[in-house]
Protein backbone atom coordinates (compact mmCIF):
# COMPACT_ATOMS: atom_id res chain seq x y z
CA UNK A 1 0.00 0.00 0.00
CA UNK A 2 1.45 3.82 -1.03
CA UNK A 3 1.12 6.53 0.57
CA UNK A 4 -0.19 9.62 -0.62
CA UNK A 5 2.31 12.76 -1.11
CA UNK A 6 1.73 15.82 0.62
CA UNK A 7 3.14 19.35 0.05
CA UNK A 8 3.72 21.85 2.55
CA UNK A 9 0.98 23.53 4.30
CA UNK A 10 -1.05 26.58 2.71
CA UNK A 11 -2.36 29.50 4.70
CA UNK A 12 -5.76 29.73 3.60
CA UNK A 13 -5.08 33.38 3.24
CA UNK A 14 -2.70 33.73 1.25
CA UNK A 15 -3.00 34.74 -2.55
CA UNK A 16 -2.40 31.98 -5.12
CA UNK A 17 -0.04 29.22 -4.13
CA UNK A 18 1.68 27.14 -7.22
CA UNK A 19 2.06 23.54 -6.53
CA UNK A 20 4.11 21.52 -8.69
CA UNK A 21 3.31 17.80 -9.25
CA UNK A 22 7.25 16.59 -10.16
CA UNK A 23 6.11 13.45 -12.62
CA UNK A 24 9.77 12.97 -13.85
CA UNK A 25 10.65 10.01 -11.85
CA UNK A 26 7.32 8.01 -13.04
CA UNK A 27 8.12 9.44 -17.04
CA UNK A 28 11.66 7.72 -16.57
CA UNK A 29 10.38 4.48 -14.92
CA UNK A 30 9.79 1.65 -17.57
CA UNK A 31 6.37 1.84 -18.06
CA UNK A 32 6.49 5.28 -20.08
CA UNK A 33 10.21 5.62 -20.40
CA UNK A 34 10.99 8.03 -22.69
CA UNK A 35 7.43 9.83 -22.29
CA UNK A 36 6.76 13.20 -21.25
CA UNK A 37 3.07 14.88 -20.37
CA UNK A 38 1.39 16.09 -23.23
CA UNK A 39 -1.82 17.92 -21.93
CA UNK A 40 -3.91 17.82 -18.89
CA UNK A 41 -7.31 16.48 -18.97
CA UNK A 42 -8.56 17.63 -15.47
CA UNK A 43 -7.40 18.95 -12.44
CA UNK A 44 -9.91 18.20 -8.83
CA UNK A 45 -10.08 18.77 -5.61
CA UNK A 46 -11.94 16.87 -2.69
CA UNK A 47 -13.57 18.50 -0.65
CA UNK A 48 -14.32 21.77 -2.40
CA UNK A 49 -13.24 24.69 -0.65
CA UNK A 50 -9.45 25.42 -2.75
CA UNK A 51 -9.76 27.27 -6.28
CA UNK A 52 -7.93 26.10 -9.20
CA UNK A 53 -6.99 28.99 -10.77
CA UNK A 54 -4.47 27.59 -13.46
CA UNK A 55 -2.69 24.76 -14.51
CA UNK A 56 0.44 24.03 -17.00
CA UNK A 57 2.84 21.34 -18.00
CA UNK A 58 5.97 22.59 -16.85
CA UNK A 59 9.93 21.56 -16.86
CA UNK A 60 10.23 20.63 -20.36
CA UNK A 61 7.29 18.05 -19.75
CA UNK A 62 8.05 16.52 -16.24
CA UNK A 63 6.02 18.54 -14.18
CA UNK A 64 2.65 19.51 -13.76
CA UNK A 65 2.00 23.40 -12.08
CA UNK A 66 -1.10 23.81 -10.44
CA UNK A 67 -2.06 27.58 -9.24
CA UNK A 68 -4.66 27.12 -6.29
CA UNK A 69 -6.33 29.68 -3.40
CA UNK A 70 -8.56 29.56 -0.92
CA UNK A 71 -9.09 26.63 1.42
CA UNK A 72 -10.06 25.94 5.14
CA UNK A 73 -7.71 26.15 8.04
CA UNK A 74 -6.92 22.73 9.60
CA UNK A 75 -8.42 20.77 6.63
CA UNK A 76 -6.62 18.49 4.10
CA UNK A 77 -7.31 18.36 0.51
CA UNK A 78 -6.88 15.90 -2.40
CA UNK A 79 -4.93 18.00 -5.53
CA UNK A 80 -6.12 14.91 -8.43
CA UNK A 81 -4.35 15.98 -11.43
CA UNK A 82 -5.39 13.70 -14.80
CA UNK A 83 -3.03 13.68 -18.07
CA UNK A 84 -2.34 12.46 -20.89
CA UNK A 85 1.23 11.55 -22.01
CA UNK A 86 3.21 11.40 -24.89
CA UNK A 87 2.88 7.71 -25.69
CA UNK A 88 -1.18 8.26 -25.43
CA UNK A 89 -1.43 6.67 -21.32
CA UNK A 90 -3.90 8.46 -19.60
CA UNK A 91 -3.02 8.79 -15.79
CA UNK A 92 -4.06 10.59 -13.08
CA UNK A 93 -1.64 11.44 -9.53
CA UNK A 94 -2.97 12.63 -6.55
CA UNK A 95 -1.43 14.78 -3.14
CA UNK A 96 -2.54 15.94 -0.59
CA UNK A 97 -2.70 19.59 0.25
CA UNK A 98 -3.14 21.01 4.31
CA UNK A 99 -4.37 23.99 4.53
CA UNK A 100 -3.13 25.89 8.38
CA UNK A 101 -3.30 28.88 10.03
CA UNK A 102 0.45 29.69 9.75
Amino acid sequence: MSTIPSFSAKNPGDAALLIKFDLSKLLASSVVAGEVIQSIGSVSVDPTGITVNSSSITDAGTSITVSVTGGVAVQNYLISVTFTTSGGQTLTRSAILPVRAI
